[in-house]
């Protein structure tokens, strides 16, 4: 059977210019459980290249978020013209099943390794019809097949290669899907399965890898098993993960992930407000002064760190994002994420959003609102500023920090972070270089946000 996996292009509809940080790992899964020999399968990153709709293809896999939904019912509409069959997975159609599949032929809800078996044996007798699986399925994650590595197009990627150790999270965000995707149980792969994988990898992505874990940190005692067997089995890669920003009074645990080679992470700071002190740190009686000196304990361990703020709380007032930028000035922030807060589907936050009435674009009866389900554009009124002032606050952050001041700001007093740690001068001189180069990238972003988002509104 002639397979197409496609995952859509994440700024189609924004026509923001981007080199994408990595490609997602959802597509590469689903390619690597058709196997190589009993079917061609193809792979397109429609971020990185077009999609062919004259493309031989006998099954159409698209995998899709909520904002890249829109495309992915255009896409569907493309090749069914043809008499092709298509079926949508990933976290949209998940919590979205009945309205994904007035555009698809199938909707595969929850993780895909639970019902890939009738999927594909449904496709090839042209019986692919309705809804497969459910969210409540826990498919194991032993002798799992590689994902496709072969089928990336690592030169397009700052981190063309990116794996997983374990699915779920175990914290109650009520603005997340990942919960209600996953489970709050975490499901660990095997140790050495895992790390097999990575061996498979590199040789054909390189040896910067991103680790698409919710939460490397979360479970102390695994994390701290698999980089201790990542160094004993020799595994050199330079890796960057998501965690909580508690991994800081973990000393030995950073210590052991900086010999291990992690560069990076990723780290939910969500709000500074006194309010979210409780949830994110326990008690925190002064949560600016706890969260610099975690931030500067993890950077100590030469350890960089790209910062996720999100902006519309019912807290937040309109001097918030004057605050968080004096924050990430002082914590010495190497990358941030500024987000508005968005009701995604199969949030308990959509929810309540939505019986507050108090979700501007809905998407309940036009679909290609979901579109603006972004991160970066406001779709709810918040209490304490109006969705204007969200909107330009969000934008406001992303220039400040992305200017061509705060670049050479960051570059001048924050690159002496990659040369601390476990690392050689080689692979510190190119995490430093990499570094530069994903800044350069935000700042083309940022030069064309204005006139992207007067064509998008």
């Amino acid at each position: 059977m002639r397979v197409l996996v496609i995952s859509p292009d994440r700024n189609h509809h924004l026509k923001l210019r981007e080199r994408p940080l990595f490609p997602l790992l959802g597509p590469l899964v689903v390619a690597g459980l058709f196997g190589r020999v009993d079917h061609d399968v193809r792979f397109v990153d429609e971020t990185v290249e077009p999609v062919d709709f004259d493309a031989p293809a006998d099954l159409v896999c698209v995998t899709a978020m909520t904002a890249t939904a829109p495309r992915a019912y255009e896409l569907a509409r493309g090749f069914r013209a043809r008499g092709i069959q298509t079926v949508m997975g990933g976290i949209h159609a998940s919590f979205c099943p009945d309205e994904a599949l007035q555009h698809f032929d199938a909707v595969v809800v929850g993780e895909a390794e639970a019902v890939f078996s009738r999927l594909v044996a449904d496709a090839e007798a042209r019986t692919l019809r309705g809804i497969y699986g459910s969210l409540a399925a826990r498919p194991t994650l032993r002798n799992m097949a590689l994902p496709r590595y072969d089928l990336v197009r690592r030169r397009r990627y700052f981190v063309p290669g990116v794996c997983e150790t374990r699915r779920g999270c175990p914290y109650d965000c009520d603005f997340c899907t990942v919960k209600n995707m996953f489970g709050r149980k975490v499901r660990d792969l095997d140790l050495d399965e895992a790390i097999d994988a990575i061996d498979a990898m590199v040789p054909v992505t390189g040896r910067h890898v991103f680790f698409a874990d919710d939460d490397f940190t979360a479970q102390r005692r695994e994390a701290t098993a698999f980089c201790r067997r990542l160094i004993e089995r020799g595994v050199k890669i330079d890796w960057v993960c998501q965690s909580d920003i508690k991994v800081a009074d973990q000393r030995d645990l950073l210590e052991l992930m900086a010999r291990a080679g992690c560069a990076g992470m990723f780290i939910g700071y969500e709000s500074l407000a006194p309010e979210a002190a409780l949830k994110k740190l326990g008690k925190a009686p002064d949560l600016r002064k706890s969260l610099l000196e975690r931030t500067r304990a993890i950077r100590r361990h030469g350890i960089l760190i790209q910062g996720a703020f999100v902006f519309g709380w019912d807290h937040d007032a309109p001097d918030v994002f004057d605050r968080a930028l004096d924050f990430m000035w002082e914590a010495g922030l190497d990358a941030i994420q500024a987000s508005a807060l968005t009701p995604f589907p199969g949030t308990e936050l959509r929810d309540r959003l939505m019986a507050e009435r108090r979700v501007t674009h809905p998407a309940s009866d036009d679909w290609g609102e979901w579109a603006r389900y972004n991160f970066v554009q406001a779709v709810i009124r918040p209490l304490r500023m109006s969705q204007d002032e969200l909107q330009a606050g969000v934008l406001r952050v992303w220039r400040t920090f992305y200017s061509a001041k705060g670049i050479a700001h960051r570059t001048l007093h924050n690159t002496a972070t990659c040369f601390r740690g476990a690392k050689s001068v080689r692979e510190s001189l190119v995490q430093a270089a990499l570094k530069v180069l994903f800044d350069l990238n935000y700042l083309e972003m940022v030069k064309n946000i204005d006139r992207s988002f007067k064509s998008f509104c």
